[in-house]
């Protein structure tokens, strides 16, 4: 059992003499899209109800990755939203609490 949040930690000083490389990947949520064909697969409501189990604004956010633009899917918008909410955005959120040494890498 952790005796607190790790990122809590983190923004109090833990690890702060320890050097922190941290990233993800540039598609990093396709390992769930991919291999079954849903990133191809996914009409705009269906990318819109899955997300919404985690974004009441799912909406709005797909939008932001441009689900209702030309040459992007649905699928598309979904995995580039999911990868930023899921892996990118608490990796950098790690990256930017460390008051140590810090790298940040994204493996495209």
């Amino acid at each position: 059992m952790l005796p607190e949040h790790p990122l809590a930690a983190i923004r109090k000083g833990a690890g702060s003499g320890i050097a922190l490389i941290v990233g993800t990947n540039r598609d990093e949520f396709n390992l769930t899209t991919v291999p079954k064909g849903a990133i191809d697969a996914l009409d705009n409501d269906q990318a819109v109800a899955t997300l919404s189990a985690i974004r009441p604004n799912a909406a709005e956010i797909l939008a932001l990755y441009g689900v209702n633009l030309p040459g992007t899917t649905a699928g598309q918008a979904l995995t580039q939203a999911q990868t930023d909410l899921t892996f990118r955005l608490p990796a950098r959120r790690v990256a930017a609490a460390h008051q140590g040494r810090t790298h940040f890498y994204e493996f495209g």
